[in-house]
């Protein structure tokens, strides 16, 4: 029994080992507008200052997933008070069509604050992106089932898949300068693509 394990051993510790790494790429329709916005606003009174935080967050419930905010007192070089300043920072995501409602918000927020957009960027729709990376995945093993079958042929031996793994990219967001967006705003020009970078081993015995 120890000498099978024994050679068990030795004939795995030489066992024929291949690795590859490739890129899958398929097109994907951009359907929503993704946005990262950053609300700067300042006032001498505490009170005032909270309630406009408040009401920001809520108009830009309609729009946004995610706001968080921060506030701190504001002082001269003679550390004298001068008012209450904070920060919003928004995330929102969006159809196409609900640009004008997007549009409107930022008409609201301006009266009260001053308004930053850190990115812009086109994203498809989660089920689509979900779907289309499904598909890639399958594409991606079944090529590296066919390869391991391929070298069985080859060199005569077992060959199996023993790891992949996979790792997806999607368009990088743009920076820009609008201060408003609506229906004729030109939105950023990007690659309409998802790629999916795989890498696999093969081991054949």
């Amino acid at each position: 029994m120890k000498k099978l394990i024994f050679l068990l051993f030795v004939a795995l510790s030489f066992a024929y080992q291949v690795t590859d790494t490739k890129t899958y790429m398929q097109k994907i329709k951009l359907k929503n507008i993704e946005i990262s916005l950053n609300i700067q606003m300042k006032n001498k009174y505490l009170s005032n200052l909270l309630k406009n935080i408040s009401d920001i967050i809520n108009l830009s419930k309609n729009i946004c997933q995610q706001s968080s905010y921060n506030f701190y007192p504001e002082y001269d070089k003679n550390g004298n008070f001068r008012a209450y300043k904070a920060n919003i920072k928004s995330f929102c995501k969006f159809s196409k069509n609900k640009i004008n409602t997007f549009s409107e918000f930022l008409d609201k927020v301006k009266s009260k604050a001053k308004i930053k957009m850190n990115y812009i960027k086109l994203v498809p729709t989660d089920t689509e992106k979900v779907k289309t990376l499904k598909l890639l995945r399958e594409k991606a093993y079944n090529e590296a089932q066919k390869n391991a079958a391929k070298l069985s042929v080859t060199l005569n031996k077992q060959c199996f898949v023993t790891q992949i793994n996979f790792n997806s990219t999607s368009p990088r967001p743009v920076k820009i300068m609008y201060k408003t967006l609506s229906v004729n705003t030109p939105l950023p020009t990007q690659k309409n693509h998802i790629m999916l970078n795989v890498f696999y081993k093969i081991e054949c015995y």
